[in-house]
């Protein structure tokens, strides 16, 4: 990958970092947790504050616009998207014929991406196999906006590999995960689905165990984080090669046991006060219900 072009060519949003770029109008870019890909339709405004560029975005053509910095590109055209709840790398074009090049790439899963998840649940390290689920988009009273179906679905398909445990034995590991499709909320949902939900996702993880983490550590992301992509497309009879990496966020090493005051918290046993205040909240939730704790706070999706 080539030298990055300046940072100060492109309006960038907050909590957006150039990675690096191509001659042929190819960006990476790093965001952070909380960063939209782009804003919604129903409130481009609001969401502009938190988008990848201080810009217009235009739906149609999945492209920002109307940039004020001088020498900036007339649009710069998002090629994938990450939720908002999920850090990491971001490809973008400022070329149209190289974002439609590279868009057919992901449309033929022809883009290989890696993930990490930190997830509550324990596997041999180097263990490795692969899931496929009949996923469908839908309305449903808990587990987020997708579901397994029988019938009228779409396949996810997903490779992982066990990296390591934590260093405590608290119960956490951590996953590279290969998507071999993309679709909406794949990984957090085959992670939940197969018995090893990811830390802190609010739609499809363990609630109880999410809020043991967050008391000890008062970190809210979701712990899911978009490491590599690597594309190879053909650009006027030339092959282009272009990879870009993010390093792993430190709170990940920190909760697998480098940030000691957090191993304290989690392994200390809790006080009575403590153990009765879970069995209220285990008691209020069972009441409520999930579709109560879900409309009780605000999500991104």
């Amino acid at each position: 990958m080539s030298g990055a072009a300046g940072n100060d060519w492109l309006p960038w949003g907050k909590g957006v970092r150039l990675l690096g770029s191509h001659p042929c109008g190819l960006l990476a870019v790093e965001k952070a947790v909380g960063v939209l890909s782009h804003p919604n339709e129903e409130k481009p405004e609001e969401d502009r504050s938190r988008s990848l560029f201080k810009a217009d975005y235009d739906h149609e053509r999945e492209c920002y616009h109307g940039f004020g910095n001088e020498g900036s590109p007339d649009a710069v055209y998002l090629l994938h998207r990450l939720d908002s709840a999920t850090s990491g790398v971001l490809l973008l074009a400022i070329n149209e014929e190289v974002a439609e090049a590279i868009k057919l790439r992901f449309q033929s899963h022809d883009v290989e991406k890696t993930y990490y998840a930190l997830v509550k649940g324990n596997g041999r390290p180097g263990m490795h196999g692969h899931w496929s689920d009949l996923l469908e988009k839908g309305r449903r009273s808990h587990h987020g906006p997708v579901f397994a179906s029988a019938g009228g679905a779409t396949q996810a398909r997903t490779n992982y590999k066990w990296e390591r445990g934590d260093n405590y034995r608290f119960g956490l590991s951590l996953m590279q995960l290969l998507p071999v499709t993309g679709r909406t909320h794949q990984l957090r949902f085959q992670c939940a689905k197969h018995g090893f939900p990811i830390v802190g996702d609010r739609g499809y993880g363990d609630f109880r165990f999410n809020r043991k983490i967050k008391s000890a550590t008062h970190q809210r992301r979701l712990f899911l984080h978009a490491s590599k992509v690597e594309v190879r497309f053909t650009l006027r009879g030339d092959i282009i090669k272009f990879t870009a990496e993010s390093p792993l966020p430190p709170e990940f090493d920190g909760l697998l046991g480098a940030n000691h005051d957090w191993v304290k918290e989690l392994t200390r046993k809790p006080t009575p006060g403590e153990l009765a205040e879970r069995q209220r909240a285990r008691i209020r939730d069972s009441l409520r219900g999930p579709t109560a704790r879900k409309h009780g706070r605000r999500h991104h999706h």
